[in-house]
């Protein structure tokens, strides 16, 4: 069996969470691959955005009080997908 030390990589989770009306977006990286952030409400693309940067990724977005409903989130992470559904 011949096993490629070099070719093995590891990739974490993007981290998401909801306090009150500000998602929180953060992401441990071992090189710099960007993550690309989607975000839906009703079906309709609302913000696109692309993290960059060297080991730790993070960004906040504050949603309006107001618009309350489901959304939906999509992370794309080289070439893994992570989505998340939550509601305000």
């Amino acid at each position: 069996m011949l096993f490629l030390n070099d070719k093995v990589t590891k990739a974490f989770k993007p981290f998401v969470r909801l306090k009150k009306n500000t998602l929180l977006i953060s992401q441990l990286t071992l090189d710099e691959t960007p993550l690309k952030v989607e975000l839906f409400y009703k079906g309709e693309l609302i913000l696109s955005d692309e993290l960059k940067g060297n080991q730790i990724l993070e960004r906040a977005y504050r949603l309006s009080k107001d618009v309350r409903g489901d959304y939906f989130l999509k992370l794309k992470f080289g070439d893994r997908y992570f989505s998340e559904a939550f509601e305000l």
